[in-house]
């Protein structure tokens, strides 16, 4: 008799061990993700065969691939896209140009090669090379300390562009090919237009009492709300004969105009998904990767090199030309952070299988190539770009002596929560004059502050001042009251 828990405790233990291993053998340079993924490898089939995907983890791995999809609608932040500094470029409109960018790149790529019959289905490869990974360059700018720099935002707005409209493409590809139809976009656009309906519900009733119950978190409502959300779009995503991981991704853009990034909410979404459904599907992927070396053609390999050189080369030429503020150096760093697949890749290479569009082996090839490219582009984006070095880590943070202030002065640690103040410069706020900001603490890096220093919502400040005016800044940047005059002598 077999032991029906035996599988999900291996998975357990794998999603266990690839953190510590991911920080203490790696150093934080192989994702958590890609080493579930290497030890699912291990232990499978093409490894030790001690595990073989079954029915259950094909479920489980099933449903953690669609809360992936919904994880990554609840991680675009539009505040953050849409907004923009008088006299600068909104990130959406850099983010939708660089996107073009590598767009048009791939074209030039692809379309050629599949004349001279290297490549088959080429509209399907040009979504799948202007992809990027989230997962790998988020963590990679936090780790520099670039993730709140000017650049470092930029980079995130093209990765966030990089990450959306390919996903979108995607999904009206698969649609059109697993139908053979046209019509299958509309029913994709049935899709967006029940979204904004149920959005623009929540919004018109968001006093309403039951609203307010599902804000609540003593009985895990919100919890329960969100899984409703996401097996409701799948539901009718799949009634409707569209992809279903579009049903889930457009249930996560929901929830993320609905809810606050930094809430207590968001925070358990995500520990339910990658505590528990996501290593189900990325040891899945390692369960099932079976690659052959010996017996590939030099064709097969031929086609992985250029797979591999274009993922890059799309990446690095739009980044050459849009990003002339920086160095060519650090512009070749950008390109080789951007050309990191990791999610959309083991998508695309699943989504390529069912349609008949990849054969097993070439999806498992892709896979290689999304390993191989989380374990080289952040080293490189570190190694050319290096780390900003106007943010100070945390361990370098210290703390004032009151002893050292003058008579009824007074430090505090003040957040930024008025959406008013979010992406100012220090210099605008036209602090009093028996006011200074210190220190801005931002996730976990603390900045030191200069008149051209923007704030971001949430960033905390380290203030010093007259206690009656410091308590008066709470309120302004709290956004509960008050707000000051401009004052002759602002902070520079």
């Amino acid at each position: 008799m077999t032991n029906a828990y035996l599988p999900i405790l291996f998975v357990a233990c794998i999603a266990f061990l690839a953190p510590f291993l991911s920080q203490r053998v790696t150093r934080g340079i192989v994702p958590t993700v890609v080493i579930e993924i290497l030890l699912g490898i291990l232990v499978g089939p093409g490894g030790l065969n001690w595990l073989h995907s079954n029915q259950t983890l094909a479920f489980l791995a099933g449903f953690g691939f669609t809360y992936l999809m919904f994880l990554s609608g609840v991680e675009l932040d539009f505040e953050m896209v849409l907004s923009s500094s008088k006299g600068e470029t909104p990130l959406w409109r850099d983010g939708l140009i660089f996107f073009l960018a590598v767009a048009a790149a791939t074209a030039l790529i692809v379309f050629p090669l599949a004349a001279a019959h290297v490549l088959t289905h080429p509209y399907f490869f040009l979504g799948l090379i202007c992809t990027t990974s989230m997962g790998i360059v988020v963590p990679a700018l936090k780790e520099s300390r670039w993730l709140s720099h000017p650049l470092g935002q930029r980079i995130l707005g093209n990765a966030l562009a990089l990450d959306f409209f390919p996903l979108l493409y995607l999904a009206g590809y698969t649609s059109i090919r697993a139908s053979g139809q046209a019509r299958s976009l509309l029913l994709v656009i049935f899709l967006f237009l029940a979204m904004a309906l149920i959005y623009r519900f929540v919004q018109r009733f968001q006093n309403h009492a039951f609203v307010q119950l599902l804000k609540k978190s003593e009985t895990e409502f919100s919890v329960r709300g969100a899984f409703a959300l996401i097996l409701l779009f799948v539901a009718l995503a799949q009634g409707l004969g569209t992809q279903v991981v579009l049903g889930a991704f457009l249930a996560g853009v929901v929830v993320s105009l609905l809810v606050k990034k930094h809430s207590v909410f968001t925070q358990k979404i995500n520990s339910i998904g990658y505590g528990f459904f996501l290593p189900f599907f990325f040891v899945n992927v390692g369960l099932t990767f079976q690659f052959s070396a010996a017996r590939h053609s030099w064709h097969f390999w031929v086609v992985l090199l250029v797979l591999f050189v274009a993922m890059y080369f799309t990446k690095f030429l739009p980044s050459a030309f849009l990003l002339r503020m920086i160095p060519m150096k650090q512009r070749i760093g950008v390109g080789a952070l951007l050309g990191s697949q990791l999610s959309l890749m083991l998508l695309a290479s699943k989504l390529g299988q069912q349609l008949g569009v990849l054969s097993a082996d070439m999806a498992n090839g892709l896979i290689l190539l999304a390993i191989i490219s989380c374990i080289v582009s952040p080293p490189i984006f570190s190694r050319l770009v290096g780390h900003n070095k106007e943010a100070l880590p945390v361990e370098q943070e210290t703390s004032l002596s009151l002893d050292l202030l003058p008579e009824n002065w007074t430090a505090q640690h003040i957040e930024i929560r008025n959406r008013r103040y979010a992406g100012r410069r220090v210099a605008s706020l036209q602090l009093p004059r028996d006011v200074l900001i210190v220190s801005v603490k931002r996730n976990e890096e603390v900045l030191v502050p200069r008149g051209t220093t923007r704030l971001e919502r949430f960033d905390t400040l380290q203030v010093i001042g007259d206690t009656t005016v410091i308590e008066a800044v709470r309120l302004m940047l709290s956004g509960e009251t008050l707000r000051f005059r401009p004052s002759s002598t602002p902070q520079k």
